[in-house]
């Protein structure tokens, strides 16, 4: 008696489907937890992470701005005042007035001030500190009142006139208004620390000028 060899599928047949598994609630319920645990672990880090991230941009910002207030006294053969605002962040809801923007004016042969850049801000994140001992920039002299002629006070985005500030100049020659027997510099720090904290944080940058040279440098810790 002959057998009858098997029958081979063809490439066209379609295998039988496989019996799928799905996850019950217990593993779920496992790998939800298990992914909490981890975000709490992982949260403070990436704040840190970011904060100074903002702490940097604020750095390069202030360095920057400073720079070009400079180079624009130079070049253009006139003095440029540059003005640190206090004012309360209309993008930081809740949030009490700090120093967190600058804007240079160029000074004419009539002592008349004109902006030569838009007002730039700082991270929201980010302040100056107020400190003498930390930001003697800010111990300059008050921008408190205004000639409605040569410097009226303007009206900035987002905050009118409710603002004050702090001013130097930088001089045709690249040097400053300064007293050049005393050291200046600014402070940044995440604003969670306060705006008048005796000692800033662990994580803040300094940015000094030279009141001499008028060149800006800045140092983390």
């Amino acid at each position: 008696m002959k057998r009858t060899p098997p029958v081979k599928a063809s490439s066209g047949d379609i295998p039988a489907p496989k019996e799928c598994r799905a996850f019950s609630l217990i593993e779920l319920l496992t790998v939800i937890a298990l992914l909490a645990i981890l975000a709490v672990f992982a949260a403070p880090a990436t704040t840190n992470i970011m904060r100074a991230n903002e702490i940097n941009r604020a750095e390069q910002t202030l360095v920057q701005q400073l720079s070009t207030a400079r180079q624009r006294a130079i070049a253009r053969n006139r003095r440029v005042e540059v003005r640190f605002y206090k004012f309360i962040n209309p993008d930081a809801v809740g949030s009490p007035p700090t120093f967190c923007a600058i804007q240079s004016f160029l000074i004419d042969e009539n002592n008349k001030a004109t902006p030569v850049g838009r007002i730039t801000k700082l991270p929201t994140s980010v302040l100056i500190n107020e400190v003498a001992a930390n930001s003697s920039l800010l111990s300059v002299a008050d921008k408190s009142s205004w000639d409605a002629t040569t410097d009226p006070q303007i009206s900035l985005p987002g905050v009118g006139t409710s603002y004050t500030a702090k001013a130097f100049q930088f001089r045709p020659d690249g040097s400053t208004s300064l007293d050049p027997t005393q050291m200046w510099f600014i402070t940044v720090h995440a604003a969670l620390a306060g705006a008048t904290a005796a000692a800033p944080p662990s994580n803040f940058a300094t940015i000094q000028v030279d009141p001499v040279s008028g060149a800006a440098r800045s140092y983390r810790p």
